[in-house]
């Protein structure tokens, strides 16, 4: 109820059969988690994002405010739900981020070059100044040195 839901696949399904989910007009359902941070102009989106089973990978994950991103799965949450990147830093927290809470998830930075020169500036999680969101039950891991 008035979260965003991130499921690859199904917003098509969800938008094109609207007589089928009569009574969720409070729930936004979309593809990726950038296409769901740039959702916070519906009405009545009130910040909080549910990242549903799989793994998202090369998505530009930059928090400039205070939401809520949770892990949706069943079992083992933290393992079911992935968000990685190979080029940038996974999860960049921003000034306006202060509140922001991320948990139940697995967050990596897999480059495919594993040298520091090329990634020296990226990480699993960049949080800068005047900001300090949590981030609660999240494996985090990195194969960069």
């Amino acid at each position: 109820y008035k979260g965003a839901h991130v499921k690859p696949g199904f917003a098509e399904h969800f938008y094109s059969n609207p007589a089928r989910y009569k009574g969720r007009d409070n729930m936004f359902y979309y593809d990726t988690i950038e296409d769901a941070l740039g959702g916070g102009q519906e009405p009545h989106f009130d910040g909080l994002i549910f990242v549903h089973s799989g793994i998202y990978t090369d998505e530009w994950i930059y928090i400039e405010s205070p939401i809520t991103m949770i892990g949706a799965a069943p079992g083992k949450v933290a393992e079911k739900v992935v968000i990685e990147n190979t080029r940038d830093s996974t999860f960049v927290f921003m000034e306006g981020s202060e509140d922001a809470y991320v948990g139940f998830m697995t967050i990596r930075f897999n480059p495919d070059d594993k040298s520091a020169q090329h990634h020296n500036a990226h990480h699993c999680l960049e949080i800068t100044v005047n900001c300090s969101p949590i981030i609660d039950h999240c494996i985090i891991r990195s194969t960069c040195t």
